[in-house]
């Protein structure tokens, strides 16, 4: 095994240099399959810079290579992959992966191997699989994230939004109306985009800083309804699952919607561009609004909250990882979980005397007067 891994990292090698760099950390990306680079390219453009300086340690590698990929296949072969992940030490250094993949596929598996020493990992995924592409940008994603954490940067489930480039938090749980007020305040207000749905926040020189991450945004059938430039945009893209059209809940009242999980997925540089405006990946927060919604109320109110109540939302909304990839790289990081433990409390504490965190209750059909009394507050709390 670890033959095999060293002769397909020699063949890797030869392949363009890929590096994507975050808040000062790094993760080299080489590859033989043009459908990987220029994906992971284009997913990342706005978020992440590009150079072709090499970084020595945190590669990724990745191939589709079919020889590569059935060789891979028959030499596991003497391994029992029975669970959706299968971990198997191969050396001191080295693990060998094994991975379900979620859709069916003709072929069931994706394998990783991680190198500690060399800071490495190898991918190793078969063509024949629909998300074949998804999967290194996915590793790089995850790996980037466990990097800024061992940096000090928390995650929280919130989106945020920029205005005038200042960040303001969005933070609510399932159908608290966080995407439709998020929709709304670029719409009305012409915010740009930060994040949609995972932000990772550090405090530094008395300031807290938000960094976006490039995730899909799922935006309900009942969101959509509430913007024409949205329901256009779905009715005349031919990709959309027909399954969620929104033709098919017409005669569904929003309310009714609410309880309807079906979702359409737009990339960040999709969304933005429907709504004419700009990413802007990294911001310091100014605010952080907590979205309730009301489906009785009539007019909207904005609610200030109180220091003890926003680290309340801030340890809930906490969250250890932000995609599913950090669980088996996370040991090739070598994370003290104890410090983090410490400078995340230390963090909180600090955050909450920082930032400002009002309570803003909406409906559907209060979506004008909630763009004007966001920005009438806003406008206060920049001006000060």
């Amino acid at each position: 095994m670890r033959l095999f891994f060293e002769r397909t990292l020699r063949i890797l090698d030869k392949s363009e240099d890929i590096t994507f760099i975050c808040a000062g950390v790094g993760v080299t990306f080489k590859t033989d399959e043009k459908l990987f680079a220029g994906w992971t390219k284009y997913y990342f453009a706005e978020y992440f810079e590009q150079s072709d300086k090499i970084v020595l340690n945190n590669k990724v590698y990745a191939t589709g290579n079919g020889k590569i990929f059935q060789t891979a296949k028959k030499i596991t072969s003497i391994f029992k992959c029975d669970a959706n992940i299968n971990t198997f030490k191969i050396d001191a250094n080295l693990d060998f992966i094994c991975c379900k993949n979620e859709l069916p596929s003709k072929d069931e598996f994706t394998y990783y191997f991680l190198d500690k020493q060399k800071k490495c990992v190898l991918i190793i995924v078969s063509l024949n699989y629909i998300e074949a592409k998804y999967i290194p940008m996915r590793v790089i994603r995850a790996l980037i994230s466990l990097l800024l954490a061992n940096k000090g940067w928390f995650y929280f489930h919130s989106a945020c939004l920029v205005y005038k480039g200042f960040g303001i938090g969005i933070i609510g749980n399932k159908l608290a109306g966080k995407t439709t007020c998020i929709m709304n305040l670029m719409y009305k207000n012409g915010y740009n985009l930060l994040s949609n749905d995972k932000i990772a926040l550090e405090k530094k020189d008395g300031v807290v800083n938000a960094q976006g991450f490039p995730i899909a945004i799922g935006v309900r059938i009942g969101t959509i309804r509430l913007f024409s430039i949205l329901r256009q945009t779905t009715q005349n893209t031919e990709y959309f699952n027909p399954d969620t059209t929104i033709k098919k809940y017409r005669h569904l009242t929003h309310f009714q919607l609410k309880d309807i999980d079906k979702k359409i997925f737009f990339l960040p540089k999709e969304i933005v561009s429907v709504f004419n405006v700009s990413i802007v990946p990294t911001a310091p927060i100014r605010l952080l609004l907590i979205p309730q919604y009301d489906n009785t109320l009539h007019k909207p109110k904005l609610i200030k909250l109180s220091q003890q109540k926003t680290k309340a939302i801030l340890q809930n909304q906490y969250l250890p990882n932000i995609c599913p990839e950090q669980n088996f790289i996370e040991k090739f990081i070598g994370l003290d979980k104890r410090k983090l433990k410490v400078k995340y409390n230390t963090f909180i504490e600090n955050a909450q005397h920082t930032i400002p965190c009002y309570k803003l209750i909406h409906n559907e059909s209060t979506n004008k007067e909630s763009a004007c009394l966001v920005q009438n507050l806003i406008d206060k709390l920049f001006a000060a």
